[in-house]
């Protein structure tokens, strides 16, 4: 399932413009579906447990 950047901001509690910034600068994995910026839940997921401490 694809996030929005609303949807995705929402639940890491940042702002959207934080999203578009991390987009650009490659921080974050995302996709661009006709302009719009979009994330795959999934890799998500995995992107957030890569800053886990063991």
């Amino acid at each position: 399932m694809l996030l929005t950047v609303k949807e995705l901001a929402d639940q890491l509690h940042i702002k959207p413009s934080t999203l578009y910034a991390w987009a650009g600068q490659g921080r974050i994995p995302f996709l661009k579906l006709h302009g719009l910026v979009r994330f795959e839940r999934e890799e998500i997921e995995h992107w957030v447990e890569s800053f886990r401490r063991p």
